[in-house]
């Protein structure tokens, strides 16, 4: 398990300027923290792996769902919560015919440069 202390090293050695999705969270001025860690496969995973420093902070559960007809969505939820793809779709108010699943790693490089596990 890493410390907070290392994991805030861990960033500063790290350069992640090109990363799309900081970059979007910066130009639109949101608010965030950025903390490296072991690659987590599972949302259990990353709690186990990255303490946070206060109980005020969260994990998320960050899900990358596909749709043929409504396109591409990013989800981040609480790392246990139950997600009903169907009830989701509803909740998006997308009409008709709704298969939101999982996208496979492929796409998620295309679209957002990172591998499974890093989302």
């Amino acid at each position: 398990m890493h410390t907070m202390a290392t994991l805030i090293s861990s960033v500063s050695d790290i350069d992640l300027s090109s990363n799309p999705i900081l970059q979007k969270l910066s130009s639109s001025t949101i608010p965030h923290h950025t903390y490296a860690h072991t690659l987590s496969m599972t949302s259990d995973e990353l709690v186990t792996n990255v303490p946070l420093p206060s109980t005020a902070e969260t994990h998320t559960k960050n899900l990358f769902l596909k749709d043929k007809k409504h396109g591409l969505f990013l989800v981040c939820v609480s790392p246990d919560a139950a997600v009903n793809t169907k009830e989701l779709g509803k909740m998006l108010k997308l009409e008709g015919k709704v298969n939101l699943r999982l996208a496979d790693e492929t796409l998620m490089m295309e679209k957002l440069g990172v591998k499974k596990g890093c989302v």
